[in-house]
């Protein structure tokens, strides 16, 4: 594997954003992935990237709120049975700082997933397959860290892809 990166330094106070990512596993232990269509480089972000979901939080909500968001923009309604969420750490990821989320699920039904103008190929794949490919800034960190069994990770920034692995 071919380490191509940089590191994006955004000091805590100029991180306006709060954000929740999901690692969504399946008890077989294959993780909900989908890939980016759009250019967000302040987020990590770009057309053509494969990430775990991750969504900004409103104003309103709670960690718990927007992953249940989440879930639903991203899979559908009715598609999953939540069984374990537990939090693994919070990471900066561009001008957002971030906190990942382990959410065992149950697939219901077949994915009837929902159209979104940002993601395109959902995918069930295994940590080892997502991590091998361009992948959104962090989530190799997370997925990572999920695998070791760490919790209250923090980390500071996470390298930025700077082109597809080959």
């Amino acid at each position: 594997m071919v380490e191509r990166s940089i590191e994006l330094s955004i000091s805590p106070e100029k991180r306006k954003l709060q954000a929740v990512a999901a690692a969504i596993i399946l008890p077989s232990g294959l993780l909900y992935t989908i890939e980016g269509t759009t250019n967000r480089p302040e987020y990590g972000k770009m057309a053509g990237m494969r990430s775990i979901p991750m969504e900004t939080m409103k104003v309103e909500e709670t960690h718990f709120d927007t992953l249940f968001r989440l879930a639903e923009e991203e899979l559908g309604n009715g598609i999953i049975q939540i069984r374990k969420i537990e939090r693994v750490g919070m990471y900066g990821i561009g001008v957002a700082g971030l906190t990942f989320y382990r959410m065992d699920v149950e697939l219901l039904q077949e994915d009837n997933v929902p159209p979104d103008s940002e993601v395109t190929k959902p995918l069930w794949m295994s940590p080892a397959e997502l991590i091998d490919l361009w992948v959104r800034q962090g989530v190799v960190e997370m997925i990572e860290d999920l695998q070791a069994g760490k919790h209250g990770i923090i980390r500071e920034t996470a390298p930025v892809p700077l082109e597809p692995r080959e």
